[in-house]
């Protein structure tokens, strides 16, 4: 029934709208970071000098190992959960430039790493629970 697929649809577009605002506030957060570690170094002394970009190394690193067993923590914690702390990680790194610090800058990029790998996994396991047969076969373009 046409009430049955509503629901589902809503959720997804949540979903969508949700992770764009994540997404978008990591990609400038990431975009500015060395500028910030810049302006942060004139102003408390403390030598952030390239660690912007090793933070981006270090995100990615863990993110591509971490893709291998992202589905045995989505698994063991759910999707919806899995999503929602991961999300929070994002947040929390995001927030982290506020008030820069060398340790919270190496283990937000750890910790990001993590939540990266198992966000993706969670999303596409959320995105299959939402849909059914008609939902997966239905094609949107010409």
């Amino acid at each position: 029934s046409k009430a049955g697929m509503g629901r589902p649809l809503i959720t997804i577009v949540i979903l969508s709208l949700s992770f764009m605002l994540v997404f978008t506030a990591f990609q400038t957060t990431g975009m500015l970071e060395e500028s910030v570690l810049e302006a942060a170094q004139r102003e408390t002394g403390q030598d952030f000098t390239g660690y912007g970009y090793r933070s981006l190394s270090f995100i990615y690193l863990v993110f591509a190992v971490l893709n291998w067993i992202s589905p045995i923590i989505v698994t063991v914690f759910g999707a919806k959960v899995s999503m929602t702390v991961s999300a929070l990680v994002y947040n929390a790194f995001c927030t982290s430039f506020l008030c820069p610090a060398l340790w919270s800058l190496c283990l937000g990029s750890v910790l990001l790493g993590i939540a990266a790998a198992v966000i993706g996994t969670a999303q596409g396991v959320f995105v299959t629970q939402n849909s059914n047969s008609k939902t997966m076969r239905q094609k949107f373009l010409p």
